[in-house]
């Protein structure tokens, strides 16, 4: 008796681990995601395991808000009150897909105080979730950029110099692809796994500009921004592969000499240092110091040179900046403000 109820306790137990796992073997069969070249949507199928101990399978579409061909414009200045200007032009190019409705960059240091937002658009500046800084956003809800539109009037300033870095784009997203009704599929599929794959891969598309990215301190401190200055180019700019090592090493011995200036207070070793730094870059672009022309064709290619163009610009802009602000604190030494004058005693 003991025997059989033995028996039948493990035949109880086999079945069940052999349901267990009959459901697991079935449970990527007949999940499926494709693709629609024609209409740019995505449909997949997958098996819902949230709502009970059955797997339903579901179908959902969906698109990514990445059918768009975007270009970012820049332009830089310095304010009366000594912050940079960060002026942005976005176009949508003719064969984009999506109506472009979101622009986004990553500031090390900015101010909703300080941001301008074209007509029909917000704006709003919000911590880094991730990172110390800002997002800098801009966006339409339910309308955007059509192809082959474009929209300026988007800006922000910063204390902060700018370094190359990216504007994030999104494509407004069809009203009637809404998604899933449900948590969508789990990661522990294959196509849970593709899927989530998919979406962290094509989240936004990204454009190389100028954005806050060179930490100034306040009071201004040269050597303390030229410190900042040269981790940038050692480490940005070489590892987004913008700068070849020989122009590199130039450059770092130009900044190390610019650095042991400052900190000796030799306003004019110093000052020799950076206009070399400005012409080591202008020798590779010739017009480094020029802004960009809006109106230029977008797919003519800047001449190739040691450094990437737009790396040149917005390096010869921030050394152009501390140069202005040497001289500034020169004046200012040279011209100290009469003294309050007081009642008489």
């Amino acid at each position: 008796m003991k025997m059989r109820r033995l028996s039948q306790t493990l035949s109880i137990i086999v079945a069940v681990l052999f349901a267990g796992f009959l459901a697991s073997a079935t449970a990527d069969d007949g999940e499926s995601l494709t693709y629609n070249s024609n209409t740019g949507v995505y449909t997949i199928e997958y098996y819902n395991t949230y709502d009970g101990p059955t797997p339903v399978l579901k179908h959902a579409q969906f698109e990514l808000p990445t059918r768009i061909d975007p270009t970012v414009k820049f332009t830089l200045k310095e304010s009366a009150k000594g912050l940079v200007v960060y002026q942005y032009r976005v176009r949508s190019g003719k064969e984009s897909k999506q109506d472009l409705n979101f622009v986004q960059l990553r500031a090390s240091e900015a101010t909703a105080a300080t941001q301008n937002t074209p007509a029909g658009w917000e704006g709003e500046v919000n911590p880094q979730p991730d990172a110390p800084g800002s997002l800098v956003n801009w966006f339409q809800t339910f309308r955007g950029l059509k192809p082959g539109q474009s929209q300026g009037g988007f800006s922000i300033q910063s204390q902060d110099l700018p370094g190359v870095g990216f504007v994030q784009t999104w494509g407004r997203l069809r009203r009637d692809l809404q998604g899933f009704s449900d948590l969508g599929p789990t990661s522990a599929t294959s196509i849970g796994k593709q899927y989530v794959d998919l979406v962290n891969n094509n989240d936004s598309v990204r454009r190389t500009a100028a954005v806050p990215r060179i930490p100034v301190p306040n009071p201004f401190d040269a050597t303390v921004v030229l410190t900042n200055l040269q981790r940038y180019l050692d480490q940005d700019l070489v590892s987004m592969k913008l700068i070849d090592s020989v122009l590199v090493t130039q450059l770092d011995r130009l900044f190390i000499a610019a650095i042991d200036a400052a900190k000796r207070n030799n306003i004019t070793g110093l000052r020799n240092n950076l206009k070399d730094i400005r012409q080591a870059l202008k020798k590779e672009h010739e017009d480094v110091d020029k802004d960009e022309n809006e109106d230029k064709d977008d797919n003519q290619k800047a001449k190739s040179g040691a450094i990437d163009k737009l790396a040149a610009r917005v390096l010869d802009f921030d050394v152009k900046v501390i140069l202005k602000r040497i001289d500034d604190g020169e004046s200012e030494n040279r011209n100290p403000p009469p003294p309050a004058s007081g009642p008489p005693r």
